[in-house]
């Protein structure tokens, strides 16, 4: 169950997909909320090492929507990286990630 994911780090959320299966990634980029205007988060999702979609949200932003193209893909990896003022104001959140066949 990856019904959402809070990252307080620089490091990928890794997962193997069985290749040729899965067509579209989706999920909502934001930062945890109550934690002050401060945060900067430069999320990016990867498809076998090559960058597939990348946003920023400020930390007063909404969560951004993110769907891609992953057709092919066998290692999707979901990286957040913190480029705020603040790190107490920089945890990435990843909700509703989804695949779909």
């Amino acid at each position: 169950d990856w019904s959402s994911d809070v990252c307080s780090s620089d490091l990928p959320l890794t997962f193997h997909l069985p290749k040729g299966v899965y067509r579209r990634f989706s999920a909502l980029a934001g930062l945890q909320a109550g934690i002050g205007d401060k945060g900067r988060v430069e999320f990016t999702v990867l498809g076998d090492s090559k960058s597939l979609t990348t946003t920023i949200v400020n930390g007063a932003d909404a969560a951004q929507s993110i769907d891609c193209d992953i057709s092919g893909v066998s290692l999707l990896q979901l990286n957040a990286v913190s480029q705020g003022l603040d790190p107490k104001s920089n945890y990435a959140v990843w909700a509703e990630p989804e695949v779909v066949k």
